[in-house]
């Protein structure tokens, strides 16, 4: 399952970077794009929840709930703590109505430290078995060239968004936001907001719920190649002469990126 319709204003081109030059070969080759786990991503704020005291009141009262609870009670207290648990999740009650429940049988600081200890913990968790693919509005970025394109050793490939109109009508600009999302009715809205300081990426994203490593599109019109590339003529690596081959094999427009040599830029153009 693809989450989420945010196609409006979506521009006709968008473009994705690649330090793994293997991924970007595969992309060209096969006709589809890597699915990436964001816990992997290098923001830890990256679809992460954030849960405050507030948002504990609206959780179930589950065995996972208890055995968060127990892992934070006083060592004196976890046997007598666990049983009363066990007891409360039979009546199936709400993580609030259980802490208001255990102040009747523990001293109130015990429980508070426990729900402030649970909340600090369960911050910047990340949603399971969800995959995700970003893309950005720029191709000649200093920032996405020095951040996900190696330093100008890696790729990236353009994506014309008319020609797969299934796969990107569900796409979503991210939101540059200083406000987390902790409210988890809203919980998918994780994946499309990011803090202000991620703002020149200008990105778009699919997110999908699978356990597939890709997503197929023929929607790729064009490689970058980065300058700093290497010719790929030693111990089989991929470089710039087997991507500019498979990317005129394939139709592609093939460009690269130079680092100019008079301004803080970088020029795309013909290799």
């Amino acid at each position: 399952m693809i989450f989420r319709d945010g196609s409006a204003n979506l521009p006709r081109y968008l473009y994705k970077y690649y330090s793994n030059l293997e991924y970007a070969k595969d992309a060209i080759l096969n006709k589809r794009i890597h699915l990436d786990d964001p816990g992997k991503y290098n923001d830890v704020f990256d679809c992460a929840f954030s849960v405050n005291d507030s948002i504990l009141k609206h959780m179930a009262f589950t065995e996972a709930t208890l055995t968060k609870m127990i892992f934070f009670t006083p060592v004196e207290n976890k046997e007598t703590f666990l049983a009363f648990g066990k007891n409360l999740m039979l009546e199936n009650i709400r993580t609030a109505e259980a802490f208001e429940r255990y102040k009747q049988v523990f001293p109130e600081e015990i429980i508070e430290s426990i729900k402030y200890n649970m909340s600090r913990n369960m911050k910047n968790l990340k949603p399971s078995n969800n995959k995700v693919s970003c893309f950005s509005e720029l191709c000649d970025s200093e920032l996405m060239w020095a951040h996900y394109g190696n330093s100008l050793q890696g790729a990236c490939l353009k994506f014309d968004t008319t020609l797969d109109v299934d796969l990107f009508k569900h796409i979503r600009k991210v939101n540059y936001t200083n406000y987390r999302i902790n409210d988890f009715s809203n919980k998918f809205d994780l994946f499309f907001t990011k803090s202000l300081h991620w703002s020149y990426e200008q990105e778009w994203r699919i997110v999908v719920d699978t356990d597939d490593e890709y997503v197929r599109t023929k929607s790729c019109v064009g490689i970058i190649l980065g300058e700093r590339m290497p010719l790929g003529e030693v111990n089989n690596e991929i470089g710039i002469l087997e991507l500019s081959f498979y990317g005129m094999n394939n139709d592609l427009e093939v460009l690269k990126a130079r680092a100019n040599p008079f301004e803080y830029k970088i020029d795309i153009g013909k290799r």
